[in-house]
């Protein structure tokens, strides 16, 4: 074997060695890390993990193939590209989000949404707990108003009602709302009966809380309600 030939079969070998190194180099760069962090405070809920692909839906997104099941915390080794995680489980309502795995590591925080009728469930278990609550610091609202319009909103952790007046002064109008939360699975109350509650004031309840409970409005009186 000449000279020129071994330099050849050199050349040829350090490419195809710099070619299967730039190879290696761009599979391992082509995956990053993703830790997918939520809460989940109610029931048990599967959290799923798809890839997703462009489609004609309002995010210009589909989902596509399942990956795996996530666990809230969990470090991920993905793939860069796009992704869906949703949501299973019957006390959950349907929540996709859209993710993008890129060139840096990062904490995606997802959101379990209960469903109406998991919500309901909860109000149903809990109201009596959440009325004495009230009622215990202020307990003017048993002998003069009655709850209304009660809701368990967002994770099951925020409740609402409107008090409607029912005590003897005639000239009384005015529907008070109330506001209580609960924090490590204890409820409290987060705002004094008042007309409305304002944001400015309570800078800490979520706005839409907020909004949902100040738009809280009596029910039209019956035609007998009416003629008393």
């Amino acid at each position: 074997m000449n000279q020129r030939t071994q330099l050849i079969l050199l050349v040829i070998a350090v490419f195809t060695l710099g070619g299967i190194v730039i190879g290696i180099v761009s599979y391992i760069t082509s995956f990053q890390y993703m830790t997918i962090s939520y809460d989940n405070p109610y029931k048990p809920a599967v959290v799923e993990l798809h890839t997703a692909k462009e489609g004609g839906n309002e995010h210009n997104m589909e989902i596509a193939t399942k990956v795996q099941d996530v666990k809230s915390g969990e470090r991920l080794r993905l793939k860069k590209g796009s992704y869906a995680l949703i949501t299973k489980g019957e006390s959950y309502a349907e929540n996709t989000k859209f993710i993008s795995v890129g060139s840096e590591e990062e904490t995606v925080n997802y959101e379990l949404r209960l469903s109406s009728n998991a919500l309901k469930s909860l109000l149903d278990e809990q109201r009596s707990v959440i009325q004495q609550t009230i009622l215990q610091k202020y307990p003017e609202v048993s002998s003069l108003y009655s709850f209304k319009g009660e809701k368990i909103l967002q994770q099951g952790d925020w409740y609402v009602a409107y008090l409607s007046y029912t005590g003897p002064d005639d000239t009384v109008r005015d529907t008070l709302r109330i506001i209580a939360h609960n924090e490590d699975g204890v409820w409290k109350v987060a705002t004094p009966p008042q007309i409305a509650i304002s944001r400015a004031e309570y800078p800490t309840i979520p706005v839409e809380i907020l909004r949902y409970t100040n738009a809280l409005l009596p029910a039209p009186k019956t035609a007998a309600e009416r003629a008393q």
